[in-house]
């Protein structure tokens, strides 16, 4: 193969199966790299790449099972990219250690395919040995030995293993990819790991990928027997009971069998790579800085975790790194979001911006910058209870807020789901400026908060990052001003842009699928009705309760036609009696909503508006023919519950109420039918509640 070598880097193309030769040693990920990351179109593709390179180079046939095609030439090759490798400790064969700096995404997967198809291979063993088929399974028995030692293994007898993963997830990955030889043995090994490990959101996402492969390499297996064994199956889609003879006949093993064995051939021959041999880290430093601004863009968090173990020069100080790393993960996930709002927090000016792809550079310049071990440790664990703060921002608040303030910050951070809410806290309620105000003080600045986020951002449907801006120029105004009035005033004029007129239109046409934004602004709006007491007709439930008490007065499903009463006759189609277009666009829509007591709720189902409203609900004359030669006429008890035995404000209007076209409330003058008319009146009247409610002043 070709081979360069300048300034301390060696490249060489080399088939797949050098990189796992026996005598090559251990791959290292290190503490830099990402966890295993790729999502399902990534793990689709590399298989396709297989079992495409695999069908152009190997063929099946009754007599010889699967077999090399011209094994005279030279094999047709798939370019697997570059592997960039920096020897970590100056050994060579076995007793190397080389540290991966780009490919240990292609080479985790590599890893887990292999011990997917060395559990089948085991199965195979199984299989062959209950049909007294001995030269098969001691040939399933010899390739899963080979899967295992060349691919899996550097040293099995020492039980050291091929690739060394990073130490936050090496358990994972050794228990759960690795050691297990049977798929009841993995599920076992998931379960023998510690709760944290199994609870980690990035180790549930390695777990579904894997399983994701385990599915399609399951599928092409059953494909293969399939069409090469011509199987078929009954109208169940089981196949017939000569098919599983056929399957589990010597022929049928071998089949498979041989598959798996040409496509681990395929992936160790015609699999070619370059293998770019790094002398000193240096160079893996400029390498991995390279790649990122040329073709592989990672994260900015990824960069960040790069700049932290380059500054960490002792083991002990980047094993804390990373400890302290993969917990701050676990808390935020969305790591990039999480760094660029942290940075936004402790902005040195108002109306600072920041482009995306420049905050790990910020960070490497203002955090890390002629930083060493102790120091980066500390900086990197400063990240981690920053995180942590935020996972559990509503038990942190209760240190310093009343139980009014308690309410307002659930709003804003639980209720409402504000992304980026918690910008609020970093920029506002952990400085010693918040801190001294009254609680007076306190709730009504979070108060004016939240209104700002309910007309910009949720109801007119506006970006998050104007109102997270907003923020740092409100923590300027707490450190500026020295009293609230003057804090207040400034706070007022820097929040000016959310009109009554933009926040009223907005509101009289908003529709929304959310329920949780349901629930808040109905509840808010009763509340405001019911002069606070709503809380005890109705305490605010746990988040997955909501729905149960969300009413759609226009029902979302239509019931079935019963005799000759219609129900929802304005919303059917004339010809088809299924909703007519409108029904889409109005359905959802807030004066369509209203807060129902759960037991009302269940019983009012989606009875005609007529019913819902007073509980009669009409005789329906059947297709019963009575001896007279009239239709039987059948009636139905009243609705032990209704709108009008509701205590909610909302609903109470509906019984005895109506609204004029401008959304005026018509005392004593009740509504019979519920056409779009009557929902676009209805939200203009309550746009002019929320108006008193999230006023802004």
């Amino acid at each position: 193969m070709s081979k360069s070598k300048t300034l301390g880097v060696n490249a060489n193309a080399h088939p797949l199966e050098h990189l796992f030769d026996q005598q090559r040693g251990r791959l290292k990920i290190p503490y830099s790299q990402r966890p295993w990351e790729w999502k399902n179109k990534r793990i689709e593709g590399l298989l396709e790449d297989l079992f495409s390179v695999h069908e152009r180079n190997y063929f099946y046939s009754s007599v010889d099972s699967w077999r090399e095609l011209n094994v005279t030439s030279t094999p047709l090759p798939h370019f697997f990219g570059s592997i960039i490798l920096l020897n970590d400790n100056s050994q060579s064969g076995v007793n190397a250690r080389y540290q991966i700096i780009d490919g240990q995404q292609r080479i985790t997967a590599i890893t887990i395919l292999l011990s997917h198809l060395r559990v089948h291979a085991k199965e195979l063993e199984s299989e062959a040995k209950a049909c007294s088929v001995l030269s098969l399974s001691l040939k399933a028995a010899h390739l899963a030995s080979g899967i295992e030692t060349i691919w899996l293994y550097a040293d099995i007898q020492n039980n050291s293993k091929r690739v060394e993963s990073d130490a936050a997830y090496r358990e994972v990955f050794e228990k759960f990819v690795v050691e297990p030889q049977s798929r009841v043995d993995r599920e076992s090994a998931w379960r023998s790991l510690a709760s944290q490990l199994q609870d980690n959101e990035v180790s549930k996402r390695f777990r579904a990928r894997f399983e994701r492969t385990a599915q399609l390499v399951d599928e092409k297996i059953q494909a293969v027997a399939h069409e090469k064994l011509r199987l078929t199956t009954d109208a169940t889609g089981r196949l017939t009971d000569e098919s599983e003879r056929r399957l589990k006949s010597e022929e049928g093993l071998l089949c498979r069998l041989d598959f798996i064995r040409t496509v681990v051939d395929c992936l160790a021959k015609n699999f070619v790579y370059i293998q770019i041999d790094l002398q000193d880290e240096i160079y893996a430093s400029e390498v991995f800085t390279s790649l990122n601004s040329k073709q592989q863009q990672l994260l900015q968090s990824d960069l960040i975790k790069a700049y932290v173990f380059r500054r960490c020069q002792s083991p002990d100080a980047a094993l804390q790194a990373n400890n302290d790393w993969h917990a701050l993960v676990n808390c935020r996930p969305d790591t990039d979001t999480f760094f660029r709002r942290l940075y936004l927090s402790q902005a040195k000016k108002i109306n600072e911006k920041v482009k995306d792809d420049q905050i790990a550079e910020i960070y490497k310049k203002d955090c890390l910058r002629n930083k060493r071990d102790a120091q980066v440790v500390s900086v990197v664990g400063n990240w981690k209870s920053t995180a942590e703060k935020l996972k559990y921002i509503t038990e942190k608040t209760s240190n310093f807020l009343d139980s009014s303030g308690k309410v307002l910050t659930t709003n804003l951070f639980d209720r409402l789901r504000l992304q980026g809410a918690e910008i609020v806290y970093l920029t506002m309620m952990e400085r010693a400026s918040f801190l001294k105000l009254s609680h007076l003080d306190k709730n009504d600045l979070i108060k004016l908060i939240t209104d700002y986020a309910v007309r910009t951002v949720k109801v007119a449907g506006g970006k998050i990052d104007p109102f997270l801006e907003k923020c740092v120029a409100i923590s300027f105004h707490l450190n500026t001003h020295n009293n609230y009035a003057d804090i207040r005033r400034s706070v007022l004029q820097t929040l000016s842009d959310a009109h009554d007129a933009d926040f009223k239109t907005n509101f009289s046409s908003f529709s929304t699928k959310d329920t949780n934004l349901q629930f808040y602004l109905l509840y808010e709006i009763e509340s405001a009705l019911l002069k606070g007491t709503v809380s005890s007709v109705l305490p605010y439930p746990p988040p997955e309760r909501l729905v149960n008490h969300v009413e759609h007065i226009l029902p979302k499903k239509l019931r079935p036609i019963k005799g000759n009463f219609v129900d929802w006759q304005e919303w059917r189609d004339p010809k088809s009696a299924e909703w007519i277009k409108e029904h889409s666009e109005y359905v959802n829509r807030l004066g369509n909503l209203c807060l129902l007591e759960f037991d009302v709720n269940t019983t009012v189902k989606n009875f005609d508006f007529s019913v819902k409203r007073t509980g009669v609900r009409p005789s329906v004359t059947t297709n019963r023919i009575l001896k007279t030669g009239a239709r039987q006429l059948k009636s139905y008890p009243s609705l032990s519950h209704h709108y009008g035995t509701s205590k909610f404000g909302l609903v109470s209007s509906l019984v005895g109420d109506s609204w004029d076209n401008a959304g005026n409330l018509l005392k004593g003058s009740p509504i019979t039918s519920w056409g779009k008319s009557e929902i676009c009146s209805r939200q203009f009247w309550m746009a002019e509640q929320a108006l008193l409610i999230w006023k802004l002043r």
